[in-house]
């Protein structure tokens, strides 16, 4: 009678272990940040004008990430401990017949996703670069068609910088927060730290309902990530619920937000979901990755450090070039 108590006393156990968490009884991942449909006007407005007119042609401002999680999932299993920090690379794909352009996809804005080790307290080196082509879900068994050379991927990343980056210099303030060395120049790249990142995906994993409790929500490892650009100088909005923070925000700077979505690929908002108000803060920010430099040229300096979906931002403001008049 004991062993068969024991026994199925484990079995409950195990079977309890296996359910997922509730959501709104996890804190905030620190990343999240609330929905602010302003800062997707401010890109259509400002920033998509300007880069139509570097081939004349209509560029994305979003992009449907297919299984995004299989594709971190992969990173965390098949770089293991290397693996400190993420770097989102804005590029543009080349020429058609290029190696990995998708067909009429030449010249199309796309995001390159490199995981990256810490080399020491100020630099870091990518591992790998990475990419979605378009409508096509991230397969880590047949991993080529999602797989970058070093060299395709300067390519395309120097085909943003030449073609699309002198573009959006006219739209982004002259702000410190805006400068790297002397030169006022917008997003080319923005880091994450793997534990934000993997914080972030943990939602995934946990049991969402409807804001009334009753209706369960699948958030799905699919992802959408939007082009979007900040305001002038600050962003203080009241929260109209919970977890409200005012964020400094980079005047006028290019950059990506990311949201979960459902079975039928319609956004979820966490701030909707029940329960949301009783989770605690998020953690503080990781600071491993905000002040890495990446070690190999010419895109040395991502210059994006930046909010999006959370408030990545170096808790510091650069000193302003000596050269400059203030």
């Amino acid at each position: 009678m004991s062993t068969v108590f024991i026994t199925v006393f484990v079995l409950m156990a195990l079977i309890a272990g296996g359910q997922p968490k509730p959501a709104h009884e996890q804190k905030v991942p620190y990343m999240w940040d609330r929905k602010n449909d302003a800062v997707f006007e401010n890109f259509k407005n400002i920033k998509k004008p300007e880069l139509y007119k570097a081939f004349n042609m209509e560029q994305p401002d979003l992009f449907y990430l297919e299984n995004f999680g299989g594709m971190m999932d992969y990173f965390e299993k098949f770089y293991g401990d290397q693996y400190d920090c993420l770097h989102i690379y804005i590029c543009a794909f080349t020429e058609e017949g290029s190696d990995h352009v998708p067909k009429d996809s030449a010249h199309k804005l796309t995001l390159v996703f490199a995981p990256a080790q810490l080399i020491d307290s100020k630099h870091t080196q990518d591992l790998g670069y990475y990419f979605f082509p378009p409508n096509t879900p991230f397969d880590p068994v047949h991993i080529e068609p999602f797989r970058l050379d070093g060299t395709v991927f300067q390519a395309w990343h120097d085909h943003f910088a030449r073609f699309f980056l002198p573009r959006l210099r006219p739209t982004i303030l002259p702000s410190d927060d805006n400068r790297e060395d002397t030169t006022t120049r917008d997003t080319r790249a923005i880091t994450y730290c793997r534990l934000d990142i993997h914080e972030l995906l943990d939602e995934q994993g946990y049991t969402h309902f409807t804001s009334d409790g009753k209706q369960p929500i699948n958030i799905t490892k699919n992802m959408i990530a939007r082009f979007a650009t900040f305001g002038n100088i600050r962003d203080e909005r009241a929260s109209r619920l919970c977890h409200s923070q005012n964020r400094r925000r980079y005047p006028k700077r290019l950059f990506v937000e990311f949201d979960f979505t459902d079975d039928q690929k319609q956004i979820v908002l966490l701030e909707d979901t029940f329960g949301f108000c009783g989770r605690g803060a998020g953690r503080e920010q990781c600071k491993a990755c905000t002040r890495a430099i990446h070690l190999a040229k010419p895109f040395g300096t991502d210059n994006g450090q930046l909010c999006p979906p959370s408030v990545n931002c170096p808790g510091y403001k650069p000193k302003p070039p000596e050269n400059i008049k203030r």
